[in-house]
């Protein structure tokens, strides 16, 4: 959607070119994952897996669906620190200017990456990674149904405000997942931390105990259990890295994958153009998006010269 934007097919901007107006960079939607770490010893697994998965579980709650992933050490140090550090960043008032809201910025960047850098190695080169490698197991549970939506905007540097032609390098993104903005999420994944406590019981039992969320929590700080889950789910939620819907098929491109409003010449073939996220990952999804692609270009193109030949 970025690309599509800068070149003026998108949502009407003042600082572009308008080629034509379309609900580019709209509707953005990605699967969420929210962890349950435990210490458990001696570890529940074997060997470290190579993407740290050891297991998988797909399930359902009405018209929500879920995955739980039993996750090993294998992802630890580089899942934690970011998990961890992410929790510093903040976004500035609106009242501020734009070069106060820029330094803020740049500062909460520095501590970021320095905590970030500083947890990498306290998970990685201490005693604590064999911790981590044999007495704790976490388990994932990811919304692949989610509801809430976000969005992409292109917006140009002021130094570059008044070149022409704009170029991609003259503008940053601004990418809001907005994850649990609708409150239709936020109930799915309360009740899937009370499916996950039925089906991973045998492991949840042989747990010394939980780390987070945790059940001793919401009596010391929070008034009911549910709100503990409700705010451990907003503060501590992964992206799962699933992005797509930003350039819905019937909103930005035909059912051929060619860009609607006029344009020509022009298809769009990866997972924005999925209207909603399949409830599984999106990878092999895109695969046969690219093997039809192939399909109707190659009948395009043999009607067309078979057209020629005809007229020739």
């Amino acid at each position: 959607p970025a690309l599509l934007i800068v070149s003026g097919i998108g949502p009407k901007q003042e600082d572009i070119l308008c080629r034509g107006i379309l609900p580019v960079g709209s509707n953005l939607q990605d699967h969420l994952m929210l962890p349950r770490p435990m210490f458990h010893y001696p570890w529940v697994g074997g060997e470290l897996s190579p993407n740290s998965v050891q297991a998988i579980f797909n399930t359902k709650d009405d018209s929500d669906r879920f995955q739980l992933l039993l996750f090993d050490a294998a992802c630890y140090p580089h899942i934690l620190p970011y998990s961890l550090a992410s929790q510093i960043r903040r976004s500035p008032p609106s009242a501020w200017s734009s070069w106060a809201q820029s330094i803020f910025h740049h500062i909460i960047s520095i501590i970021f990456y320095l905590v970030w850098f500083l947890l990498f190695i306290l998970f990685s080169y201490t005693p604590l990674y064999f911790v981590l490698r044999y007495c704790v197991f976490s388990t994932g549970i990811c919304l692949v149904t989610p509801k809430s939506r976000g969005y992409v905007r292109a917006i140009r540097d002021k130094q570059h405000q008044n070149k022409v032609p704009s170029r991609r390098s003259q503008y940053h993104l601004r990418v809001e997942n907005c994850y649990l903005t609708d409150d239709r999420d936020q109930e799915a994944i309360f009740r899937a931390l009370k499916i996950s406590d039925q089906l991973c019981q045998p492991w949840f039992g042989q747990a010394l105990f939980e780390i987070l969320p945790g059940k001793w929590i919401p009596r010391l700080i929070f008034c009911n259990e549910r709100d503990w889950y409700h705010w451990y789910s907003l503060n501590f939620s992964l992206p799962y890295f699933h992005w797509g819907g930003s350039c819905g098929m019937g909103r930005v491109v035909d059912r051929h994958l060619c860009v609607k409003g006029g344009i020509t010449g022009l298809r769009i073939c990866d997972a924005s153009v999925m209207p909603t996220l399949p409830s599984v990952p999106t990878a092999l999804t895109c695969a046969g998006l690219g093997y039809g692609l192939s399909q109707i270009m190659f009948r395009d193109d043999y009607c067309e010269r078979k057209a020629k030949e005809r007229r020739d």
